[in-house]
């Protein structure tokens, strides 16, 4: 029966990449995926935004916001090209826009991997939110902190040394308050 489940899941993703243009000739490419865990008692909201491309921009494909119960983990595929951020926030608290942001940018200038940092530009101490951003593969580096502020997350606008880039488009995000 799992077998059979698992099928009915491989056709269904291949429909619906092939529907949204995620398909290429040359084969299938691997499917840009967050993985956000939120990793302690407290239930999270997310707040989208894309940043690019144009064509993506009012793309619904992450519904924009979501909400992820406590200690659960979220798979959420993005489409391909797919840049932006989001802020993670615990459910009841205020959703202010100063959070520490995760950010990516998948398959940016023709590259096949993904861009990303944990960005603490706007604010230093959001402790409840967004911490952690590394590859599935963990072929590279982590970006963000355990408690902020931190040397390794984005704080400096612009070129900052903690943006990272991987060949791996399987993101994990960790959330949790500190």
């Amino acid at each position: 029966m799992r077998t059979l489940f698992a099928r009915i899941a491989l056709v269904a993703t291949a429909v619906v990449n092939t529907l949204f243009g995620l398909a290429s000739a040359e084969g299938e490419r691997n499917p840009n995926v967050l993985i956000i865990k939120n990793m302690d008692n407290h239930p999270r909201e997310l707040h989208f935004r894309a940043e690019g491309p144009a064509s993506l921009l009012s793309h619904k494909m992450i519904g924009h916001n979501i909400q992820i119960t406590a200690g659960d983990t979220h798979w959420l595929e993005v489409p391909y090209g797919w840049n932006g951020n989001f802020v993670a926030f615990v459910i009841g608290s205020a959703p202010k826009e100063d959070r520490v942001l995760a950010e990516f940018a998948f398959q940016v200038d023709g590259r096949i991997g993904t861009w990303y940092d944990v960005s603490a530009v706007t604010t230093h101490n959001d402790q409840e939110g967004v911490h952690w951003i590394y590859p599935l593969s963990e072929a590279g580096d982590k970006s963000g902190c355990e408690t902020f502020p931190c040397e390794t997350s984005y704080k400096v606008w612009n070129h900052d040394k903690n943006t990272k880039y991987t060949t791996d488009t399987r993101m994990v995000i960790e959330l949790y308050s500190s």
